[in-house]
């Protein structure tokens, strides 16, 4: 037994990284640049190999910052902010910062540290910056980063950009989703916006000619007294229907 035990060998750190090393050099040969993204994107069980994957095509692929924004996103998905902002400081502040992915990406790292505070005065600041942030996000007009912005707005409680941000998503869209402009409408009510809160349901109205809309827009125009409005609206809405 003691002769068996004798024979093993335990693998070092830096043996396991050669070892890692190797496989990257093995993808390269054998599959093409996206094939290892994907396969990279869709490893979840372990964070370090992934990381060395990432950090490898980064650097084999330097000049094409989505590497970088995979690395850097990797790093704070591992808790990583250090080596996160080193990457950040050294691929996009010094190059063009004011592109969609240097903001997008910068973002994302005031995010990471916002949740990792505990002191609340500075969380307060750090959240003012976050709105400026997202507004900045959302003036790129990407209606991929309007759903984070959404999203991320949903999640940390900040209800005047989710209602900016779906003005926006309302206004691109020739047919709204009525769970959203519900939400946006019921928003602005809530923000005391109620010239807002009118027109996202005239427009509303205008594009998806729903009843739903139709009834919530009568039942403002009743409780805000206005009711010629909301005479004339229910004469159209029903118009609209086919009654008569």
């Amino acid at each position: 037994m003691s002769a068996g035990k004798s024979d093993l060998k335990v693998v070092t750190i830096p043996e396991l990284i050669a070892i890692a090393l190797l496989g990257v050099f093995i993808l390269f040969l054998f599959y093409p640049k996206t094939k290892i993204e994907h396969m990279i994107a869709n490893e979840k069980s372990n964070y370090d190999l992934t990381l060395i994957y990432l950090k490898s095509i980064a650097e084999a692929y330097p000049d094409d910052r989505s590497n970088w924004q995979r690395l850097i996103q990797a790093y704070l998905k591992a808790g990583k902010t250090e080596e996160a902002q080193k990457v950040y400081e050294s691929y996009f502040v010094d190059q063009n910062s004011t592109d969609d992915m240097a903001a997008l990406t910068a973002y994302r790292l005031l995010k990471a540290k916002y949740l990792k505070r505990q002191n609340s005065v500075e969380k307060v600041q750090m959240k003012l910056l976050i709105e400026k942030y997202l507004r900045e996000l959302i003036a790129t007009g990407r209606q991929s980063v309007w759903f984070l912005v959404l999203m991320d707005a949903r999640s940390l409680d900040l209800p005047q950009i989710r209602l900016e941000v779906l003005q926006k998503m309302i206004k691109a869209s020739k047919t709204p989703e009525i769970a959203r402009l519900m939400e946006a409408y019921r928003l602005a009510a809530a923000l005391d916006k109620k010239e807002i809160a009118i027109k996202l349901l005239q427009e509303g109205y205008e594009k998806t000619k729903n009843p739903k809309v139709a009834k919530e827009l009568i039942r403002f125009y009743l409780a805000n007294g206005m009711l010629q409005e909301a005479k004339r609206f229910s004469i159209r809405a029903m118009k609209d229907r086919g009654v008569f």
